[in-house]
């Protein structure tokens, strides 16, 4: 298979760089979460039925900080390997001691320690593409979105790690291929994938196929480009584009091959700093985010009505958004209203 250089600022542009728009900012402290957000996107009715229980959530990116407060006890912890013997591959799936998920560039499990970051960068730009570490924060920032106590659309969800993406945000397809197999393997019932490429990999077509077969929803950011990267662009995968101000937002993919959008400007995320190792929270912006925030949504589905397919879950998520002005088909993510539609509530 051929490799490529799959950059955090690139994972959602085809140009592989990041508009500085697109940087985090340092949250303030006391900055407000984000009940407003959730509120218009039905995610408060949502939440009387289900908060995401019993749905593991991969997040395949850069690593997840779950020693975050925020994501504290969010880890969907393998119980086989919990009770075995290190160094024992217990449960027989060719990952030893994978008790919190997979380190694809460490070649190991995510030690208990580090829990999802072995590493924290070095602060220099090792790639020199004028980003310093920018890979460290985003799976953390993602997974926030997704299942944080106070940030996530999902709080109830478990985050299964799953790390293909190296300090300065680079990685390659084949580890992706790995990590879509893995998260299958470890019965994902939904995998976030926060990369993006031009164009499309039959192999990384073929994993995202084996997943859906086996149960999982693939979701992954349009893309923070004029056109729709893949594998968001695959058929199987529900694609999300991010909205600003009630609009399309100017840096998101839009338009065909897009399927369903949330916001995605300065929303409030767990972080790690780079080299410190801080822990805190900032404001992030892209579809990165806006894709974490819908496949919360779509474990929160799942858990109300846990009989759905991936394809009856993205067709309900699809079916039950709000219109957005200048939006055309594409309709702002009511998560409310599609756990109504698909439980006959």
């Amino acid at each position: 298979m051929q490799r490529y250089a799959i950059c955090l600022t690139a994972l959602a542009a085809a140009t592989l760089m990041v508009a500085a728009s697109l940087v985090p900012t340092r949250a303030a402290p006391g900055d407000p979460i984000p009940i407003d957000v959730f509120s218009r996107l039905g995610a408060i009715e949502a939440w009387a039925h289900s908060t995401g229980e019993g749905v593991i959530v991969a997040v395949i990116d850069s690593g997840v900080a779950l020693q975050h407060p925020d994501l504290q006890g969010s880890a969907a912890l393998n119980a086989t390997e919990a009770a075995g013997i290190s160094g024992r591959d217990d449960d027989g799936n060719s990952f030893p001691d994978d008790l919190l998920g997979w380190d694809f560039i460490a070649g190991n499990a995510i030690p208990l320690v580090a829990a999802g970051l072995p590493s924290v960068g070095n602060g220099l730009d090792d790639d020199g593409d004028g980003q310093v570490d920018n890979g460290v924060a985003h799976g953390t920032e993602a997974a926030g979105l997704i299942a944080g106590r106070t940030t996530g659309i999902a709080p109830g969800a478990k985050i299964l790690p799953i790390r293909i993406l190296d300090d300065e945000g680079n990685g390659s397809l084949i580890n992706l291929v790995a990590a879509i197999d893995y998260a299958r393997q470890r019965g994902a019932r939904v995998i976030y994938i926060g990369v993006g490429f031009p164009e499309n990999d039959t192999a990384v077509s073929e994993a995202v196929a084996r997943a859906t077969a086996a149960g999982s929803l693939i979701v992954a950011p349009a893309g923070n480009s004029e056109s729709v990267l893949f594998p968001a662009a695959l058929p199987a995968t529900l694609s999300a584009g991010a909205t600003q101000d009630g609009a399309p937002a100017p840096y998101s993919a839009w338009g065909i091959g897009v399927d369903i959008a949330a916001p995605g400007s300065r929303l409030l995320a767990p972080q790690i700093a780079a080299v410190t190792g801080e822990l805190g929270y900032a404001r992030v912006t892209g579809t990165s985010f806006s894709a974490a925030i819908v496949a919360g949504a779509a474990a929160l589905l799942r858990s109300a009505v846990p009989a759905l397919t991936p394809e009856q879950t993205a067709r309900y998520l699809i079916a039950s958004a709000d219109p957005i002005p200048g939006g055309g088909d594409i309709g702002l993510l009511n998560i409310g209203r599609a756990v109504r539609l698909a439980s006959g509530r």
